[in-house]
């Protein structure tokens, strides 16, 4: 696309707006030099997750934030959910870092003149990182509406009103991603009635009573992007949940698909509780009693291996800091798979892995496993992925 083509086009856009807390009091303290280096660290910091999840920053031109824009110059399904996902991560980098950031979120139509998106949800998301408490992130009505099924929010009190901004706006909190909650599709917004779709989802539920039975099951959704993969994956989880059975959802990323087992991470930091403010002890601890004793048992480094998903880099290292990192995968990997077979061989579940063409080597890995591994397993995964992408589900087994 030519640049003329993208001058005075309008479009949704996701603006995300963030800002260094008290830069003024700790310019006074460490004096320029050093101030100028904490700020190249926070920008390179801050930067760096924007463009990982898929947004595209501003230059920062010495200033102490950066407005940072998602669906643009290229749109793309779930930016909004990407903003608020990338502004959840840089909370819990900068605090890592011994900072402070606020973050405010809006999305709406833009003009994009000479190259850059012009237009209120810019100057919104703008308004939204001034009235945000330090390390938050503010999200718009708009957004909200976008990203609730995946995102936990808050709303803050009653109508604001911000400066430039017409009517008192309803501003939200975001908490956390929701990954594997089992109260989210009460939450999900308003949809048509599902129609249809009756054969697929009497085929599904055939399959679900195989594998209730002990004998695993896979089942692969795919076709192109639109035709209401994940709308199939949703009703069918209505469905088994009506059942008081278990699912467990992986959703794949596209911004983060060279991350060794993203898709894995957020579920399991879910049923853990873990938080962005608990330190290395208090990981361990909360990792300890959510592993199942027979996986403890087998692997004394077991805990520490699994912390390593979660842990920054200057937390302690793992009992076994020699290992290379391909050996330290694989035992990882191990780990990770026996935890989740000794949960299958308590009671049925069923596993939904959405996304898979943008699937990252490591949970690739991990599924074709635990496929391959548990044919004797009560165990159902119900793969949605699309048609039109060079990635291949060939799991050895039958359908």
């Amino acid at each position: 696309m030519t640049m003329s083509s993208i001058d005075d086009s309008l479009r949704q856009v996701t603006a995300l707006s963030f800002d260094l807390v008290d830069s003024t009091s700790l310019l006074g303290q460490v004096g320029c030099e050093s101030y100028s280096q904490v700020l190249t660290e926070f920008h390179a910091c801050c930067t760096s997750i924007i463009t990982r999840h898929g947004g595209v920053p501003d230059d920062p031109q010495g200033d102490d934030g950066v407005m940072c824009y998602f669906g643009f110059p290229v749109a793309t399904e779930g930016s909004a959910y990407q903003a608020v996902n990338a502004g959840l991560a840089m909370v819990e980098a900068v605090t890592r870092l011994g900072l402070r950031v606020r973050v405010g979120i809006a999305t709406g139509r833009v003009a994009v003149k000479s190259g850059q998106p012009v237009g209120l949800a810019v100057h919104f998301a703008a308004r939204l990182q001034t009235v945000a408490e330090p390390n938050s992130v503010i999200v718009s009505e708009a957004t909200r509406r976008l990203v609730e099924p995946y995102i936990d929010l808050r709303r803050l009190g009653g109508d604001v009103s911000l400066k430039g901004i017409e009517e008192p706006q309803s501003l939200y909190r975001a908490i956390r991603l929701r990954t594997d909650d089992p109260d989210a599709s009460r939450r999900l917004p308003r949809l048509t009635p599902f129609v249809g779709r009756e054969a697929e989802l009497d085929m599904l539920a055939r399959s679900w009573d195989v594998a209730s039975s002990g004998k695993r099951q896979v089942v692969v959704v795919s076709g192109e992007a639109g035709i209401g993969k994940s709308r199939l994956l949703r009703e069918f989880r209505r469905h088994i949940q009506a059942r008081g059975q278990r699912v467990i959802e992986y959703r794949c990323n596209s911004s983060a698909s060279a991350s060794a087992f993203n898709a894995l991470i957020g579920p399991l930091r879910d049923y853990l509780k873990l938080q962005s403010h608990d330190d290395h002890q208090v990981r361990m601890q909360k990792i300890a009693r959510g592993m199942p004793a027979e996986i403890f048992a087998a692997d004394a480094a077991a805990v520490e291996l699994v912390a390593s998903l979660f842990s920054p880099s200057h937390d302690p290292p793992i009992a076994e800091p020699a290992l290379a990192p391909e050996r330290l995968r694989e035992r990882t990997l191990a780990v990770l798979l026996a935890w989740f077979r000794a949960v299958a061989m308590r009671s049925p579940v069923c596993l939904m892995v959405d996304d898979v063409h943008w699937i990252d080597p490591s949970t690739r890995e991990f599924l074709v496993r635990l496929v391959s591994e548990a044919q004797a397993s009560p165990l159902f995964v119900l793969i949605a992925m699309r048609t039109e992408t060079d990635t291949e589900w060939r799991p050895d087994c039958s359908y």
